[in-house]
């Protein structure tokens, strides 16, 4: 077993989500539509010659073998991460006006209807159905409601700022500690709560977290910008760290002049190169290589504090480690499985 799969495949994971789903749902008509998220999902992530679901599912299990030295007690933990992803998922493509890959052509009302269900109320009672007591049951599901309305003034932040040409970078850092650095934030305190961690030691881990999923977001924002076909970012107008970072000027005229660059790209190759020129020339991605590695290096600290077993630890470290400080030095796909 390597020190990043804790004994966690993807096939379990999806395993897992669908055990929770039905023990959960007991409506049948709205326990079928969820479970063929959850299919589509897996026919993609699956398709390629090694199968692959999002790194994060993996932290609740790795935050709970840290504190107790074991992992599979917390594999269920994997399963309603993975449907809260899904659930967030559908709800961010509703949002941007996107259609998600492994669900396309479904009816905009039921999408909405499953994605509020996987996100509002699956999770909660998949929490509950663990087990863990009174008293941790209740701390885990305050932490997932607190959580999600974090993420949700984050991501409502995130709306507000599309188009605009006065995003600061600490803004946009902001946004992305809010979204994606509170999304693994949550994941890692349901772990520790579950394996009863002490309080002291359950902020530690809530602390990585949110250094890592800031550090992780940075970096696909990056990518974001450099790959083919162009992202999804561009596209609809978001404002990410590196585009904030882009647009940073006093002057209002070079402001209008870069976010002119930004608006001409998803539909102009020759424009799309030539924004990428100048966010080389304008050094974005080594600003977002720094603090990239300013996460990383608080995330370790709070590792520190967290003291967590082996091997458990030196995963937590690894997915720090496998976060690249020169984001812009590749044009490769990012592992979602890495």
């Amino acid at each position: 077993m390597s020190n990043l799969d804790c004994g966690l495949s993807p096939a379990r994971t999806v395993e897992e989500a669908i055990r929770m789903l039905h023990e959960t749902v007991a409506d049948p008509g709205l326990r079928d539509a969820a479970l063929a998220v959850v299919e589509c999902f897996r026919a993609a992530a699956f398709s390629g010659p090694v199968p692959r679901v999002p790194a994060f599912t993996r932290i609740p299990v790795l935050v709970y073998g840290g504190v107790t030295g074991e992992f599979r007690p917390a594999f269920p933990l994997a399963g309603l991460a993975l449907l809260l992803f899904l659930g967030i998922d559908l709800l961010d493509d509703i949002m941007d006006g996107d259609e998600t890959p492994y669900w396309r052509g479904r009816p905009h009302a039921e999408t909405l209807l499953i994605a509020t269900a996987l996100v509002s109320a699956v999770p909660q009672a998949g929490i509950a159905s663990l087990g863990a007591g009174d008293g941790v049951t209740a701390r885990m599901q305050e932490a997932l409601a607190r959580g999600l309305l974090v993420m949700a003034g984050g991501q409502r932040r995130d709306l507000l700022a599309v188009g605009r040409d006065d995003v600061e970078p600490d803004e946009a850092e902001n946004t992305a500690l809010a979204k994606s650095g509170e999304m693994t934030a949550l994941l890692a305190t349901l772990g520790a709560l579950y394996a009863g961690a002490p309080a002291a030691v359950e902020a530690a881990y809530a602390d990585w977290g949110r250094a890592y999923g800031t550090a992780d977001q940075i970096r696909s924002d990056c990518f974001d910008l450099l790959r083919d076909p162009v992202g999804s970012d561009l596209r609809n107008g978001t404002m990410s760290f590196p585009l904030a970072c882009f647009l940073e000027s006093d002057s209002p005229a070079e402001r209008a002049r870069a976010l002119a660059m930004v608006r001409a790209a998803p539909n102009d190759p020759a424009a799309l190169n030539a924004l990428r020129e100048a966010l080389h020339e304008r050094k974005v991605f080594t600003i977002a290589d720094v603090t990239i590695a300013w996460h990383a290096t608080a995330a370790h600290r709070a590792l520190d504090i967290a003291a967590p077993h082996e091997p458990a630890a030196g995963a937590l470290r690894a997915l720090l480690d496998t976060l690249p400080l020169h984001a812009a030095a590749t044009s490769q796909p990012i592992p979602t499985n890495a």
